[in-house]
């Protein structure tokens, strides 16, 4: 049975046969899908260890106090000011002339990393359903060396495999840029652009020990996603919820998402028994002979 696909993003040519949705609420992303860290609602709703990106320490410590180490951490404000397009913070150069051109206001601030070393600065995690899209947006002074690493399935910092580091310079990129990672392809041949879970983290990469500003993201994710107005589907396969119990139209790979984006229950079979799962919204998608379906369910 086809039901119509409602997304509140336009589809271009080109793009899989797989509907797409925003990884964060419509509300809260701009009229070009991104998601910018300018209003404390938005960081009190979107990061958090708890939450959908998850910040990471830099992997290195500094003596704070005689004896005492600590791993410098990440900072996210409202009110934090980038790098205008021109490389500088704003202010007044030599000249007297004012630098800084158009910067953002709201970042996180992922801290440096060692000198002496790469790849160590901090970070964010983010625990993805799947990924169709995902891009960040940073300003910085100098150079800055950010990385991608990640991998199939919902890992720890510890297990990413490496997947590309990218050099922004001063004035290459004009101070601020933004990068689209889900396309690239490391060694062992996996990319983040995946309809099943996977794991990205976003790194701090420099060897120099500068800040990076990270203002924006902006994700889609295969199927539904919580910026989705409506359940849909197009595909052969039937969704139907009876108090917590879930059945299907035939056997099928289930998943449930909460609505952060994390896996919570996984089986295969015509029925997911959902009793385990506290009251709230939940996305359930199926899979089975290359059709998918994908639902809102409320558990009460």
């Amino acid at each position: 049975m086809k039901r119509i696909v409602t997304l509140a993003l336009l589809l271009t040519a080109g793009l899989t046969a797989h509907a797409q949705g925003h990884l964060f609420d419509l509300s809260d992303v701009d009229s070009n899908g991104w998601l910018w860290f300018d209003t404390q609602e938005k960081i009190d709703k979107y990061i958090g260890d708890d939450k959908l990106i998850k910040m990471v320490p830099a992997q290195w410590q500094e003596e704070v106090e005689p004896d005492v180490w600590e791993n410098p951490v990440n900072t996210v404000s409202p009110e934090t000011v980038g790098a205008g397009t021109d490389g500088y913070l704003p202010g007044f150069g030599d000249n007297g002339e004012p630098v800084g051109v158009n910067p953002k206001r709201g970042a996180i601030t992922l801290a440096p990393a060692n000198p002496y070393t790469s790849f160590n600065g901090g970070g964010v995690l983010m625990h993805m359903p799947s990924c169709y899209y995902l891009s960040f947006y940073m300003s910085a002074e100098i150079q800055i060396r950010p990385s991608i690493k990640g991998g199939h399935g919902t890992l720890e910092t510890v297990d990413c495999a490496n997947i590309k580091s990218f050099t922004f310079l001063k004035y290459a990129s004009a101070g601020q840029c933004s990068w689209e990672v889900q396309d690239i392809v490391n060694l062992s041949e996996f990319c983040l652009k995946q309809e099943t879970p996977v794991t990205a983290w976003f790194q701090n990469g420099n060897a120099s020990q500068n800040y990076m500003y990270l203002h924006g993201i902006k994700a889609l994710v295969y199927g539904v996603g919580t910026g989705v107005n409506e359940t849909f589907a197009d595909n052969e396969i039937n969704i139907a919820q009876t108090g917590r119990f879930i059945t299907l139209s035939q056997t099928a790979d289930i998943t449930v998402y909460n609505t952060c984006g994390a896996q919570v229950l996984s089986l295969r079979g015509e029925v997911a028994d959902l009793q385990s799962l506290g009251a709230g919204v939940y996305i359930v998608q199926a899979r089975a002979n290359g059709a998918v379906a994908t639902q809102r369910v409320l558990l009460q």
